[in-house]
């Protein structure tokens, strides 16, 4: 009798261990779990940010070719209003030396 209630207490506390041991594990799987989803949350985070950063970088590229056409366009206009201005001129003066 002493010794099957030996044999139940050996077998009690060697279950008792090994219910502990598996929820170590599960605990150890849970903060490996977690630790990993806070790395791929951060990398995320990083990505988003670099593709933010490469958004932004595109629209003042834009912005800075909008802006170097628009100048590109004034200036072939002011040398067009410049040559036209030349042209009368010239005209005028051939129109009075004819009439000298």
């Amino acid at each position: 009798r002493e010794a099957e209630q030996r044999k139940i207490v050996v077998g009690t506390e060697k279950a008792n261990v090994a219910v502990q041991d598996r929820i170590k594990q599960l605990e150890d799987d849970k903060r490996k779990l977690a630790e990993e989803r806070e790395r791929r949350q951060q990398e995320a985070e990083k990505r988003r940010q670099a593709d933010e950063a490469t958004r932004l970088k595109k629209l003042e590229l834009a912005e800075r070719e909008r802006e170097a056409r628009r100048l590109v366009v004034k200036e072939q206009r002011e040398k067009e209003a410049a040559e036209q201005r030349r042209q009368q001129e010239e005209e005028r003066r051939r129109t009075e030396d004819e009439a000298r």
